[in-house]
Parts: C-alpha cells; sequence; structure tokens
C-alpha cells in the first residue's frame, strides 16, 4: 500500500466507554508509514490491550472498554471493506436526514433486488455504549440473503473484531462491536432475521 505522507501529524484518538477520548500524535513520516501500511481495521480489537509510546510515557488501555478508535489526516488510504461492500463514509446527523428519503430508497432496494450484484446505497446507524451515535452512508452489491443467513450475518457484525468506516476529512473511524448497544440499517433489508419481531419503530 502506498501512503504519501504530507507534513500533517498522525492523529489517533481512543474513544472510552465513560465518554472521555484519549489523544496521541505522531508526526515522523517513516513512522507514520509503518503504523498505516500495519494496520488492520478489522482486527483493531482481537487484541486485550491496547498500547501507545513514546520516550516520556506508555498508555495502555483494555480493548473491550474502547467504544472506537480514529485515526485521522489526509493521507490515511482506503483500506478495503468486505463481504460484497463496496464502501462506508462517516456522515453527519444532518447529512443522514438530508440524504435519506425512506420512500426513494425503499422503492430502489425493492428494484435492485432484481439485480443481484449490482452497487445499492443505504444507511447505517450504530448507537454506542457512551451515549454516541454514529452514521454511515454504504454502498454495497445487492446479494439475496435468506432469513438464516441475515441471522447468520447481523451475529458476524456484532462478532467482529472491528468496523470501519472512512472520515470526510481523511482518516478512518474504527467500531468496536463489542460495545454497539443498537445497530440500524436503512432501509430494511428484505429478509428479516428469523426470531426478529415484527414491530415499527417511533421513537
Amino acid at each position: 500500500m502506498t501512503v504519501e505522507i504530507g507534513s500533517t501529524p498522525l492523529e489517533i484518538q481512543v474513544h472510552l466507554e465513560d465518554g472521555s477520548v484519549a489523544k496521541f500524535q505522531q508526526s515522523d513520516p517513516e513512522t507514520i508509514k509503518q503504523l498505516l501500511d500495519n494496520f488492520q481495521p478489522t482486527r483493531v480489537f482481537s487484541q486485550r490491550v491496547l498500547m501507545f509510546g513514546d520516550g516520556s510515557s506508555l498508555s495502555a488501555f483494555q480493548v473491550d472498554k474502547v467504544v472506537r478508535f480514529d485515526l485521522i489526516a489526509p493521507y490515511v488510504p482506503d483500506y478495503p471493506f468486505y463481504n460484497g461492500v463496496l464502501d462506508i463514509q462517516m456522515i453527519t446527523p444532518d447529512q443522514f436526514e438530508e440524504r435519506y428519503k425512506p420512500q426513494t430508497f425503499v422503492a430502489l432496494r425493492q428494484r435492485a433486488q432484481e439485480t443481484p450484484g449490482e452497487p445499492i446505497t443505504v444507511f447505517s446507524e450504530l448507537e454506542l455504549v457512551n451515549g454516541q451515535r454514529l452514521f454511515q452512508q454504504v454502498c454495497v452489491r445487492v446479494e439475496e440473503r435468506l432469513p438464516l443467513e441475515q441471522g447468520i450475518f447481523v451475529s458476524q457484525l456484532f462478532n467482529a473484531h472491528g468496523l470501519h468506516g472512512r472520515c470526510q476529512g481523511g482518516g478512518v473511524v474504527v467500531v468496536n462491536p463489542a460495545n454497539i448497544l443498537r445497530f440500524t440499517l436503512y432501509p430494511a433489508p428484505p429478509a428479516f432475521p428469523p426470531g426478529a419481531w415484527a414491530a415499527t419503530r417511533i421513537r
């Protein structure tokens, strides 16, 4: 992966379940390149401890207390997505309200089901244990899932070791699935997992 490092330092943010945010910085281009080359968003939360240090201090965080992990800089590369996902971009609540029109997107999704493999735009909302609500615009290839397969997908999502999305200004946000209180898809998928209650959310 080729990374062109500019003069802007790499900022690392560790968001904790109590709402606090620890921030770290790296300015050395060679060190930044090594960090970004070795970074795997889908493996961030596979370890028990996250550690950061320099000549003056060493900080260690219990991973199960970390809600999200951000790398902020304009040169952070676009890390690949999996399971048919082409792109995930973090958006603001206002952008979500502006872009997501339920009637339009439900109709688009229904038509897209007739052409598996075609890209479609959907949205997701993540509510985290620290009270944050994150919105994502997702471009994904349409695939038909049976109810059981949809249930497996949801289970895999909550058991993953990191869910990432691109920052609009440059960078990547990686969410710890173990600290997601609620995950909502807009519009709903055509097939519901077995055991899902048939009910409309009103708040």
